[in-house]
């Protein structure tokens, strides 16, 4: 006698809202003059590739109600990698730089002098000083300097064509499949 076995399609196509506690990675759009393209995870992408990879395994918890909650579950537990994956993948770098480094260095001066002269002299005649005249002065100064630097390239550690060949690499990179796999693994028993 064959046993039953229901998918993660099967509870799917039972009820599509299985997925709705899903959340996606947060996307800051920083205002400005020039539009921006952004790229934001699509959920539907996510949520196809999940059904497309694991229609054949049985799921982990059939019961529908419990692979709902437990879905939700699994997002809240995967939402730092799920961002941090997409905020890297989405970094902006120069691929044959391997240093970029910016400094600004802001120095305050101020400084204070002053004080009395008194000009003395005797009598031909005297041993006693008599005052001839006094002048007092003071000299204040204050100063900013702000010192800008930014400095990047290659700092000759990697070549610039290990730089490009890491790029590619990185290209290969999908998210997608990383985060479906990682679903996928959780919630379906692998087997054939």
């Amino acid at each position: 006698m064959a046993m039953y076995k229901v998918s993660l399609l099967g509870l799917y196509n039972f009820n599509n809202t299985l997925f709705e506690q899903i959340t996606m990675p947060s996307v800051v759009l920083s205002p400005g003059d020039t539009p921006q393209v952004v790229y934001i995870p699509d959920k539907d992408t996510l949520i196809s590739l999940i059904l497309e990879k694991s229609a054949d395994f049985p799921a982990l918890y059939p019961d529908w109600d419990f692979m709902h909650f437990m879905v939700g579950v699994w997002s809240k537990n995967c939402a730092y990698m799920m961002q941090t994956l997409w905020d890297t993948l989405n970094a902006k770098f120069n691929p044959i730089e391997n240093y970029d480094r910016r400094s600004s260095i802001t120095r305050e001066t101020s400084a204070q002098s002053g004080g009395t002269v008194v000009g003395a002299q005797t009598a031909f005649n005297s041993d006693a000083f008599k005052d001839t005249g006094k002048s007092t002065s003071s000299d204040n100064a204050t100063g900013t300097e702000t010192v800008t630097d930014y400095t990047h390239g290659n700092i000759g550690v990697r070549s610039g064509q290990e730089l490009q060949g890491q790029s590619r690499e990185m290209a290969l990179f999908k998210w997608y499949d990383i985060v479906s796999d990682d679903f996928i693994n959780k919630f379906c028993v692998q087997i054939y």
